[in-house]
């Protein structure tokens, strides 16, 4: 939320480009090591309307290992 109070608007994506081998290497990313989205960030010229969003519990399963044993 300190971003967003200073004027700086956050989104996180995952590109294609986060699969390109030069662009892993160029950031430093070692060969055991993902990558599963960047953050963008910057100021926007705009700031768009809120929307409805789903509880992130909504859209995620949790699988605990110790249950299923």
């Amino acid at each position: 939320m300190l971003g967003w109070e200073k004027g700086l608007g956050m989104i996180w994506k995952t590109n294609q480009y986060i699969n390109s081998s030069s662009f892993c290497e160029d950031i430093g990313i070692k060969e055991n090591e993902k990558i599963v989205g960047i953050i963008h960030m910057g100021y926007p010229e705009e700031v768009p309307k809120a929307q409805n969003r789903t509880k992130a519990e909504e859209k995620i399963t949790v699988i605990d290992k110790k249950e299923r044993l």
